[in-house]
Formats: C-alpha cells, sequence, structure tokens
C-alpha cells in the first residue's frame, strides 16, 4: 500500500504541473533526503516523524511539492533552498 502511494506521489511531484496546489513561478528541483538526514531532522524537530511521511522524503525529495506551496523540507540539502521544518521549529519556541 504505501509502495504504491509513494509512486503515485513521486509521479505528481516529478511534473512541474501538478508539483504545487498554486502557481509558484520559481519551484527548484529539490533531492531526496538520505537516511542519516532523515534522523538528525528528527533530532532537531525533537519529534519522530511519521513513517509514511519519513519516506516520502526519503524516496520522492525534501519537500518542494504537494498541497498548497508544497511541503516543507525536513533539513537544508543545499543553500538558499526553501524553509525547512528543522529552522522553523526554532522560530515557534
Amino acid at each position: 500500500m504505501s509502495e504504491l502511494l509513494i509512486a503515485k506521489i513521486a509521479r505528481r511531484a516529478a511534473c512541474p504541473d501538478t508539483r504545487i496546489d498554486m502557481e509558484v513561478s520559481r519551484i527548484k528541483s529539490v533531492p531526496v533526503l538520505g537516511k542519516a538526514d532523515a534522523e538528525a531532522s528528527e533530532q532537531a524537530l525533537g519529534f519522530s516523524v511519521p513513517e509514511l511521511l519519513k519516506l516520502v522524503y526519503q524516496r520522492v525529495r525534501n519537500g518542494g511539492f504537494g498541497p498548497g506551496y508544497g511541503l516543507m523540507g525536513l533539513l537544508p540539502t543545499r543553500t538558499g533552498e526553501s524553509p525547512v521544518l528543522a529552522a522553523e521549529r526554532r522560530r515557534w519556541e
């Protein structure tokens, strides 16, 4: 079940016309998140990410796709990338 869902998400995320729901003029190609980075992000966040969501970040890409303007990444993967949850969490405290 989760493999089929991840494959469908990956197809949608790969197409610029369906990657996000909102119109955004600049969408960067965001790489997947490595397993070690996913674990580091959970430490930075202070809580565990649901397993299915973690698989999406690891197999599809680290944010930049999905509903609205797209999901935030868990950790930055390069300079200038869109906001990431690990950094935003600090603002919530």
